[in-house]
């Protein structure tokens, strides 16, 4: 029965220590993923920008231009590659509709007529 308590005041122990560094982990975790999302988004805009600057009458055919295209296809794959990572990061409204919170707070924003 002693053999018992230790165990379980070792297991207490090393719980306490555990919890409070996983759950800094995770927000860590959190903080990057939405700067890769944020990252994969501007790089994304940026392809489109120089797509189109690149179809221009001015710059049809520039040589620079195709190669900085194909460099940021180059790094948008990269990052697809770490999706995982930024797929942690759910948007708010996907989360509140997947468990019907939103709906709730709709209903209790509205007043009830009698």
């Amino acid at each position: 029965m002693e053999l018992l308590n230790i165990i379980l005041i070792l297991s207490l122990v090393v719980n306490i220590i555990i919890v409070p560094y996983a759950i800094r982990c995770a927000r860590r975790l959190l903080v990057v993923a939405s700067n890769m999302n944020s990252l994969q988004e501007g790089f994304t805009v940026f392809q489109a920008h120089v797509e189109t600057l690149h179809e221009s009458e001015m710059f049809y055919g520039d040589t620079s231009l195709r190669s900085l295209m194909d460099h940021t296809k180059v790094i948008l794959e990269e990052l697809d590659k770490h999706e995982d990572i930024y797929a942690l990061v759910i948007d708010d409204t996907e989360l509140e509709e997947d468990i019907g919170f939103g709906d709730y707070e709709e209903k209790a924003e509205t007043p009830r007529t009698n």
